[in-house]
């Protein structure tokens, strides 16, 4: 039985993974802080082209910079004095097939007067340049007429035009509002008007040929695509969904309700037709879930003390309240079919230091373009073909060992030499190891399975150095030995089934099995003495519980175990006297099974 204990042992510190790896694996990073080629300002915008390309809108350093899917810079698109064109606070961007950039931003617009006395007009626009760079126009998106009959009110403003002029401007108050931009195969352009609910589309020379959209048919939409058909998908933000039009801009379908189940949305912001078809929907919710390891707490008071001889002896795991607290953020990808049912979702799991990354862009593959706005680098996270990884477990491991060495003399008081009557020792070994595994199946569910190895062994000598036997009698000094081994596995699957703080519930199933073994023997060690005997026993456990909050205030639980009575272990032993003859045999075995379950509620 020593053997298999030190297999045991062996197999948990084999089934340890040496690599700590991040929550979230990126395959590619590239860019930086600052205005030199390849580097970013704090806010930018992405598109991708067919041929993989990448395009970076950066408003801060006023360019739009391209790269190839590797990260490498390509080349920079910034207006210079002579061009017909300039960059006010460009947004968001997107890459049509026929490799055509279109780009948000506002500009002055003159609608009416000759120089020295012209009219102009704040308005937002989108700038067109063909794949090499040139610039091809610009669209407007405001109604200059509508100002000019003066049916809008809005300011009027002295300003210098770029001759230098003295001119006017009307200036709306939401002139510089976000536009956010799609492209179809056919090279159309879709405008989403976020502060207006409205959605524009133009042709590939600009001319407008769709307009749908109102205030209360959307709520402050902030995601456009559209699909291979021609079909327009708009994340609606302030009614938590994605609806579905044809290219006629008819109502098709709607997506999602408020909510954090599959299928729900909080605040959806951004919606991607990847080419296998499937309609990826980014949302704001985000998932705090706390890791326990085995470490210590860093409260005080909870570290080790290698003076304190508790400490030392203290050869387990710290109770649960006292471990390290690790935290993951974890945020969600839902994936959907083209007719709108639910295909699936992606978790992604952030460190603490990751939890501030913004997830700008999803490219046809399906890739995620992440925003880091610390140090403005882009880094792209590849989904896993296989599904689950073995980085994404949480693993904790723990380990005490317990080596001891005793010796102990006794000198009689019934007598006048200096000898000992009576001497024992004893050596001694104890390991205990604890090896948990956690891993988040989705954001409300997870799972974990914790096992736990004790180990002693132990050799003791007892000797009778001033004793003799007498004549037909036997000397009793005897040797001792412990070998006793203690395994448990606990299994637990814990369910949210409410994730709302107001209402929220949980489910939590255990399944756990345990055995111990212990052999015990002594033998008595002068030759003529052939006393000895053997113990034998072995204990086993199994069990299984649920912990249900039924309602929010009303919580049920139920547990059972079948184990032996108490906590006595079933026995057998056998007994050779001093001349060696079967002297004695005995056997103990039960069962007990444990059942207990309450309710606790709140009224």
């Amino acid at each position: 039985m020593r053997g298999i204990a030190l297999h045991l042992l062996i197999l948990l510190v084999y089934l340890i993974d040496p690599y700590v790896t991040s929550a979230s694996v990126f395959s590619l990073e590239f860019g930086g802080k600052g205005s030199d080629p390849g580097q970013f300002g704090r806010e930018i915008y992405v598109a991708f082209a067919v041929d993989g390309s990448i395009y970076v809108s950066d408003p801060l350093n006023s360019r739009i910079q391209v790269f190839d899917r590797t990260g490498g810079f390509l080349r920079s698109i910034a207006p210079r004095e002579d061009d017909p064109f300039t960059f006010n606070h460009i947004r968001d961007i997107t890459v049509g097939y026929d490799s055509a950039l279109w780009v948000a931003d506002w500009k002055l617009e003159p609608i009416s007067g000759e120089v020295g006395t012209r009219l102009y007009l704040y308005t937002p626009c989108i700038h067109r340049f063909d794949g090499e760079g040139r610039y091809l126009g610009s669209i407007t998106i405001e109604d200059a007429e509508r100002y000019k009959k003066g049916g809008v009110l809005a300011p009027i403003i002295h300003i210098l035009d770029r001759q230098g002029e003295a001119s006017f401007a009307i200036r709306p108050e939401d002139y510089d509002r976000p536009l956010h931009l799609a492209s179809d195969w056919l090279g159309n352009l879709y405008v989403l008007d976020e502060r207006r609910n409205i959605v524009y589309g133009y042709d590939s020379s600009g001319v407008l040929i769709l307009r749908f959209g109102s205030y209360g048919e959307l709520d402050r939409a902030e995601g456009i695509e559209c699909d291979g058909f021609g079909n327009i998908y708009v994340a609606d933000t302030g009614n938590n969904r994605i609806v579905k039009f044809n290219a006629e801009g008819k109502f098709l379908y709607s997506i999602g309700r408020k909510g954090r189940r599959n299928g729900e949305f909080i605040s959806p912001y951004l919606v991607r037709v990847i080419e296998d078809g499937s309609l990826l929907v980014v949302d704001r919710s985000t998932f705090k879930k706390v890791f326990r390891s085995y470490l210590p707490g860093r409260r005080e008071g909870l570290r080790y003390d290698p003076s304190d001889y508790q400490w030392v002896l203290r050869t387990k795991a710290p109770k649960e309240e006292e471990r390290r607290a690790h935290k993951t953020w974890m945020r969600r990808i839902q994936r959907f079919r083209p007719d709108g049912s639910f295909k699936g979702k992606i978790t992604l799991r952030f460190s603490e230091d990751e939890k501030g990354l913004e997830l700008i862009g999803i490219d046809r593959n399906g890739d995620l373009y992440l925003f880091d706005p610390e140090t403005h680098r882009i880094k792209v996270h590849r989904l896993p073909q296989t599904g689950k990884r073995w980085g994404d477990v949480q693993k904790g491991y723990a380990i005490g060992i317990e080596k001891g060495v005793g010796y102990m003399g006794l000198d009689g008081g019934d007598d006048i030499d200096l000898g000992y009557n009576y001497l024992y020792r004893v050596d001694f070994l104890r390991v205990v190891q604890s090896l948990l595994f956690e891993y988040d199946l989705t954001e409300g569910v997870t799972t974990s399975l914790e096992g736990s190895v004790q180990y002693f062994y132990a050799y003791r000598r007892t000797d009778y150095p001033q004793e003799k036997p007498p004549p037909g009698g036997w000397a009793y000094d005897y040797l001792l030995v412990d070998d006793f081994i203690r395994g448990r596995i606990n299994a637990t699957l814990k369910v949210v089934l409410d994730p709302d703080p107001y209402r929220y519930r949980l489910m939590r199933l255990n399944l756990f099995l345990g055995a111990a073994y212990y052999d015990f023997g002594y033998d008595a060690t002068h030759p003529k003495n052939l006393a000895h005997a053997r113990y034998y026993l072995h204990q086993h456990e199994l069990g299984a519980g649920i912990d249900w909050d039924v309602l929010r205030d009303l919580n049920l639980y139920f547990s059972f175990a079948v184990r032996y009575p108490g906590d006595f272990m079933a026995w057998r032993y056998r007994y050779w006297d001093e001349e060696g003859r079967l002297g004695a045999t005995g056997r103990f075995k039960g069962r007990t099974v444990i059942a207990y379950g309450g309710i606790n509620m709140v009224f």
